[in-house]
């Protein structure tokens, strides 16, 4: 009888630790869309941010203004 209880115990621990791992693995999956959208946002932003540099040097080009020394 005491083999059979300690048997159920242990089953019953296994239940409870797999469902812990089915828990972490969802959070972990989670975590890991929140990091891919964090990078594709952070990418876009850098794009952009290059897009406008690059706007501003035609701009600056078109007009005649040195880059280098600040000077038109």
């Amino acid at each position: 009888l005491l083999v059979l209880e300690e048997m159920a115990n242990q089953k019953d621990l296994l239940d409870k630790m797999s469902k812990e791992i089915d828990r972490a693995e969802e959070a972990y999956g989670i975590a890991q869309v929140g990091l891919s959208d964090f990078d594709a946002k952070d990418k876009v932003e850098k794009k952009k941010e290059m897009e406008r540099h690059v706007d501003e040097t035609i701009n600056n080009v078109a007009h005649g203004t040195n880059i280098n020394s600040g000077s038109t």
